[in-house]
């Protein structure tokens, strides 16, 4: 299915749950990094190739194989909301893929400098 073949409800998120609004930091464009998890759905019995297929697409790694329910969890890396609906487009083009869907998207708008993770102090100790 075609983001023009989903109902114009769909499209504009009705019936959907906002997630945070995006930050427009003050950097560059182009220095944020985008990271997007992705649910895929296979035809039974193809998850093995379908996740090698997935692996081999530059910017995408499968992190998760899930046989009983021909699942796998992939997950995107850009420099774009357009790379990553790019990487999407050619992951549901792979053979036997049924559904590719976006259930993450982080935003890393300082990827060079520290980490927006707290520290649990650790480092800090010389426990790392």
């Amino acid at each position: 299915m075609t983001f023009s073949e989903v109902p114009a409800g769909l499209r504009d998120g009705e019936g959907m749950t906002p997630g945070p609004p995006a930050r427009s930091g003050g950097g560059r464009q182009g220095d944020a990094r985008h990271y997007s998890g992705v649910l895929v759905v296979t035809e039974s019995g193809a998850v093995d190739g379908c996740a090698d297929a997935i692996d081999a697409l530059e910017g995408v790694e499968v992190h998760l194989r899930h046989h009983e329910t021909a699942r796998l969890v992939a997950v995107l890396e850009g420099d774009s909301v357009a790379v990553h609906q790019q990487h999407l487009e050619r992951i549901r083009a792979v053979p036997r893929v049924l559904m590719a869907g976006l259930v993450y998207h982080y935003v890393d708008e300082n990827p060079e400098g520290e980490s927006p993770v707290p520290s649990d102090g650790r480092e800090e100790e010389g426990e790392a």
